[in-house]
């Protein structure tokens, strides 16, 4: 994979814009898409290129990854992707329900759109780190064709199955991840209760 063969990303908030960099640093092409422009002024100075429309990036791009705010924004750009020439393979890294990526991938088989599901277990800057956890979901053969870019987009990454399980998956870890930042603010309030500096009691219970 070279600039040669770059990777389209529509979606350019804290997310996509991670996933960018991780690109652009493997030697990697983007051509990028925000319907706010303002966001690609914080890639603009790596080399990436921007595009005016959806379409423009299904256009030129084999592989395009999707990191925008919920489920509907992520059906708005399939009839673009669809009606590319070529239709691409799509990695949506978009957290949906598993009711609506589902759909989401019903209607990217019939337009003939390879479709990976991916969100992401992680803030974006672990992912710009490479230690946050893509939760991959979809059909084998597709995932295996998209595998040079995830390995580059997400090192850490599960298979989960079939398309909905890696949005299962998630709600499971974030459930955990609520749980535990419940019991830590108890804590918090217990030892302050005690009469313990409450800053200094996290710093005790989660050391750097």
């Amino acid at each position: 994979m070279s600039r040669e063969t770059p990777v389209g990303m529509i979606g350019l908030g804290l997310m996509g814009s991670a996933l960018s960099a991780r690109l652009i640093d493997a030697g990697v092409g983007v051509i990028g898409f925000d319907i706010d422009s303002a966001k690609t002024d914080g890639l603009r100075s790596s080399g990436a290129e921007f595009a005016a429309f959806a379409a423009d990036v299904a256009a030129r791009c084999r592989t395009i990854v999707i990191a925008v705010y919920d489920a509907a924004q992520v059906k708005g750009l399939l009839p673009d992707l669809a009606n590319a020439r070529l239709p691409p393979v799509v990695i949506c890294t978009t957290t949906c329900a598993p009711g609506e990526i589902t759909a989401i991938a019903e209607f990217a088989a019939h337009a003939r759109v390879g479709f990976i599901e991916a969100p992401i277990s992680g803030t974006s800057a672990e992912v710009r780190a490479g230690t946050a956890t893509a939760l991959v979901a979809g059909d084998a053969d597709i995932i295996a064709a998209a595998a040079a870019t995830l390995d580059i987009l997400c090192p850490q990454r599960i298979n989960v199955g079939a398309i909905g399980n890696a949005s299962r998956t998630k709600l499971a870890i974030n459930l955990i991840l609520q749980n535990n930042r419940a019991a830590l603010a108890e804590g918090i309030a217990l030892a302050e209760a005690l009469g313990l500096d409450g800053a200094t009691f996290l710093a005790t219970a989660i050391p750097e």
